[in-house]
């Protein structure tokens, strides 16, 4: 009966494990570990910032000095890099699905096609930082500097931009379906071709932006109106 019991245990977990990667869209058959980092990789990092395609899942990383590191294509799943610095790091192609990067600094960093679902960016600073193409599902921008960044063609439905700084910006055909903008800084921001269905724009800042070709069907417009354009 014990034996039983252990062995229900171990498919329940499993499952769970399979459901909650599931919901962020990464494969539960992935070969990479889903568990803890690599700390061979870990201390590789940590000593001179270049590991490509390193695992560094649920890796502790607050507080790092990681400025101009080397980490294309690296397992950043649930990593912990509040307060990091990161300045012109290379994070492109990057799977960092549910990692927290909260009041991290990192200009003119690289996160050229990353998945970044989930993660929490909250009072961070990435000015002139690349995010082109990148998977930023649900992410979470509240109160964030992207000052300049390119946001091109990036994925950020239901995501949270409230009250971000995103002045001269570029989210030239981004998908922002369902995203929060309230009180966002828009101000000359490329927002030509983007997908703004039921977004939240209310007390947005849009001096100077160009929506040329926007869907914004039902979105919530900067006086707390409903507009049908697009639809």
């Amino acid at each position: 009966m014990r034996r039983f019991l252990d062995t229900l245990g171990i498919v329940l977990a499993i499952a769970i494990s399979i459901t909650g990667l599931s919901v962020f869209g990464l494969s539960p058959w992935a070969t990479a570990p889903a568990y803890a980092e690599n700390l061979t990789h870990l201390q590789q990092v940590l000593r001179n910032e270049v590991c490509p395609n390193c695992d560094l899942s649920y890796a502790p990383l607050s507080r790092a000095n990681l400025d101009y590191a080397y980490l294309t294509e690296a397992y950043l799943v649930g990593a912990n890099l509040r307060k990091a610095h990161l300045t012109q790091g290379h994070f492109d192609k990057t799977c960092a699905i549910g990692a927290n990067f909260e009041q991290a600094e990192g200009d003119r960093i690289d996160f050229n096609e990353a998945d970044l679902s989930g993660v929490n960016f909250n009072k961070s600073r990435f000015q002139e930082g690349n995010f082109h193409r990148a998977t930023l599902i649900k992410a979470q921008f509240v109160n964030a500097d992207l000052a300049k960044a390119d946001l091109s063609k990036t994925d950020l439905r239901d995501s949270q931009l409230r009250q971000a700084d995103l002045r001269d910006g570029n989210l030239t055909q981004a998908n922002l379906a369902f995203a929060n903008l309230a009180e966002a800084d828009l101000r000359g921001a490329k927002l030509s071709g983007a997908d703004l269905r039921s977004a939240n724009l209310k007390g947005a800042i849009l001096a100077g932006a160009d929506l040329t070709g926007a869907n914004l069907c039902g979105a919530t417009w900067i006086d707390g109106t409903e507009t049908y354009q697009g639809c």
